[in-house]
């Protein structure tokens, strides 16, 4: 079975591969959203298994630089003009 943060990992990487590239948020534990407008503003350790990596991810905005965890990540969700199209919890 899947972990959560194998999942919510997928997901994103779905979300930053896609064709065109639509903007996409990211909800953290502590109520941050965090908008992601450029598929090379977030980066993480692509390895997935048991070659997972640390589990932590940067994002760039044009407000702040974020660091946190997949662990931290409590949903994943598609934009259209700022409001979710299609929501994950990452289950």
């Amino acid at each position: 079975m899947a972990t959560k943060t194998e999942i919510l990992r997928t997901q994103i990487r779905h979300l930053q591969n896609r064709s065109p590239f639509s903007p996409f948020e990211i909800n953290l534990e502590n109520g941050d959203r965090i908008v992601v407008e450029h598929p090379e503003l977030i980066a993480y350790d692509p390895r997935d298994g048991a070659e997972m990596g640390t589990g932590r991810l940067a994002i760039l905005t044009n407000e702040v630089n974020i660091t946190t965890t997949f662990e931290s990540i409590t949903s994943v969700a598609e934009i259209d003009r700022g409001r979710p199209l299609k929501e994950s919890n990452g289950r």
